[in-house]
């Protein structure tokens, strides 16, 4: 690229950039807004619903509609992917929120509307491949993308129906459905992320142990550094590294099965206390010193604050030229630190924050929540109305363990109450007197679980909205630093909750 045709080049990016960070910051107020507005809801603990008599909390005409309304309507008012069908006209107020909520968020399935961001901030378009990297076998030759995709066409039977079967099966090993369904969908993403951008070497932090490692290098040809704090989850994937190798050299030529690389492994914790030279230096002997280091940097649900600092890392690193990460565990974001990320947060007047308990509700299955209310399956939905219930016999026991971590119990229909509490407190060495867990204060309680359901609804209205928050602050964060990026909802959020990837890249004529 001559001086002026890059001139030109580096205009116009910036002024895309410009529309998009403008776009990222009117989306950004809109949402925060929003969260603002109802803060007062969102911010409440479902535990405290008696405690504080949280149901009187909420507009008279709310509570009327919710407690005539039958648990199918409450679900499709929660479900942002379908109309809501009422047998009585809602509260303005009500229907006003779901649309505004809705219209604000990312759509959490491919399938669902487009949000008009997504179409008006894509990635880049991509730089000629040029990457390369040193072949699994330690010799100094390198080989290209093409030749890489050439020695590896099994790939392509992973996606397909009956050919798959054989060539999938030592990749489903030892792995829970909604993994599954994860992995197959990142590596797709990730391989032609891979191809675009003209690399062939993948960094994999917080590997744990390696499935999605090892769909990249078996399974589509690309050369896998795993880094992964855990010692123990870093032995335990190379022995099912092992055993995948042996399986397939059963089903698949030999030549072609010496041309795939293996996963590397390393025990390393990556954060802020990990200086960048370091783990380049990781990086690299990973990759047997490539003069030409290049690679991508991904994550399958990073927990906490390890997101946001892959952001950071990929943004300083100019080896790296991909970025594609899940996000997990928003409550364990430090504030400040892990969110927000971007300059509008911190310069604004009024500046983002988000509580504890907003973070930790987006990272509620709202999916499955309201299909057990369309379904039918609400009485399972309980569970919320029995811990209730028990912090109001705790608080009034024990008030130092007040919205204390207790025993999770998974609810059936044989599951009743007295039960339900001896365990839970039996579990924190507590016994329950018998005279509270069976009074009339305590039944009374327990006929109102519905209204216990109806505010978990409306709290969980808003778990979208904050996810969409946190996301587009990392767009905007990554847009700031001259990075074009989209958020694409990738995974079925019916299996997999945290269903949207954040996919960001270099042009390597730029970097």
């Amino acid at each position: 690229m001559n001086n002026c045709a890059f001139q030109r080049f580096s205009k116009e990016m910036d002024m895309i950039l410009q529309s998009a960070n403008e776009e990222l910051s009117v989306s950004i107020r809109k949402c925060s807004c929003i969260l603002r507005l109802y803060s007062w809801l969102i911010d409440a603990y479902i535990l405290d619903f008696f405690v504080e008599d949280l149901w009187k909390k909420l507009p008279r005409s709310w509570r009327e509609t919710m407690a005539g309304a039958d648990f199918s309507e409450v679900g499709m008012w929660l479900s942002l992917s379908q109309a809501p069908r009422y047998r009585s006209p809602w509260p303005l107020s009500l229907q006003a929120l779901r649309v505004a909520v809705q219209s604000a968020c990312l759509p959490r399935s491919s399938g669902g509307p487009a949000h008009p961001l997504l179409a008006t901030h894509p990635t880049p378009a991509t730089a000629t491949p040029t990457a390369q990297v040193p072949p699994s076998d330690g010799s100094h030759e390198c080989h290209t993308t093409a030749e890489v995709t050439l020695r590896c066409t099994h790939a392509d039977a992973l996606r397909e129906g009956s050919g798959a079967k054989g060539l999938r099966r030592p990749f489903l090993k030892h792995v829970s459905p909604k993994k599954i369904h994860e992995i197959f969908k990142m590596a797709d993403v990730v391989c032609q992320i891979a191809e675009e951008t003209g690399v062939t070497c993948v960094v994999d932090v917080g590997s744990g142990i390696g499935h999605l490692a090892r769909l990249l290098s078996f399974g589509h040809g690309l050369s896998v550094c795993c880094i992964e704090a855990q010692e123990t989850l870093s032995c335990r994937a190379r022995e099912l590294d092992g055993e995948i190798k042996k399986f397939l050299s059963k089903i698949i030529p030999e030549e072609r099965l010496k041309a795939l690389p293996r996963p590397s492994h390393v025990t390393a914790r990556v954060g802020p206390e990990l200086e960048e030279s370091d783990f380049i230096q990781m990086v690299s002997q990973s990759f047997q010193g490539s003069f030409h280091l290049a690679f991508g940097i991904v994550g399958l649900h990073p927990c906490g604050d390890l997101a946001p600092y892959l952001m950071q890392l990929f943004v300083s690193c100019s080896e790296a030229r991909f970025l594609c990460i899940a996000g997990c565990c928003y409550m364990k974001l430090t504030p400040g630190i892990g969110f927000p990320l971007s300059s509008s947060g911190n310069d604004r007047d009024e500046v983002m924050q988000l509580s504890y308990e907003a973070r930790e509700m987006a990272c509620h299955a709202i999916e499955a929540y309201s299909r057990n209310l369309l379904h039918g399956n609400a009485a399972s939905l309980k569970i919320h109305c029995y811990r209730a219930t028990l912090e109001s016999i705790i608080l009034k026991n024990w008030p130092m363990f007040r919205r204390r971590g207790l025993k999770s119990i998974k609810y059936d229909e044989n599951l009743q109450f007295p039960d339900y509490a001896r365990k839970v407190l039996s579990a924190a060495n507590l016994i329950p007197p018998e005279e509270d867990i069976l009074s009339e204060e305590t039944n009374e309680c327990l006929r109102c679980w519905k209204q216990v359901v109806c505010f978990y609804s409306l709290r969980l209205m808003f778990a979208p909205l904050v996810e969409t928050l946190i996301l587009l602050d990392r767009c905007l964060f990554l847009s700031l630093k001259g990075v074009r990026c989209k958020v694409s909802p990738e995974f079925d959020p019916e299996l997999s909750p945290r269903s949207h990837l954040l996919i960001a890249s270099k042009n390597a004529e730029v970097v």
